[in-house]
């Protein structure tokens, strides 16, 4: 199990997602029943850190898209034809841009979970 110690080292996050991920997917299985308070903590910890990353997702994105933008100026200076880096960054967009909208889907399906649980 995921266990957030804190708010979690940024590097950590962007290198790997994995225990953040599965962390969201487990709090997504919590039965309705029982204490709440301790599951409701954790949701709202996970909420923070998932959020955090969804920003650092798009941070790199807008990064990889200004780098896309420069190699596009650089080659059309040179007038050479599109270059291996120019296809490495558009894939590294697309790539991020999954994982994006992944991430997202999971929060949104963990605020709904979060309601369900107050409900309860």
């Amino acid at each position: 199990m995921y266990k957030g110690a804190g708010p979690r080292i940024i590097r950590d996050v962007v290198t790997d997602r994995t225990p953040l991920l599965a962390e969201v997917d487990r709090l997504l299985r919590t039965p309705l029943e029982g204490d709440k308070a301790p599951v409701l903590d954790r949701i709202d910890e996970t909420l923070t850190e998932a959020s955090a990353c969804a920003l650092i997702l798009e941070a790199e994105r807008l990064r990889l898209e200004r780098a896309i933008s420069r190699a596009t100026v650089a080659m059309l200076g040179d007038g050479r034809p599109p270059c291996e880096e120019l296809g490495a960054l558009t894939r590294r967009v697309q790539a991020t841009n999954r994982e994006l909208r992944m991430l997202r889907a999971k929060l949104r399906s963990l605020r709904v979970r979060q309601r369900e649980i107050r409900a309860a």
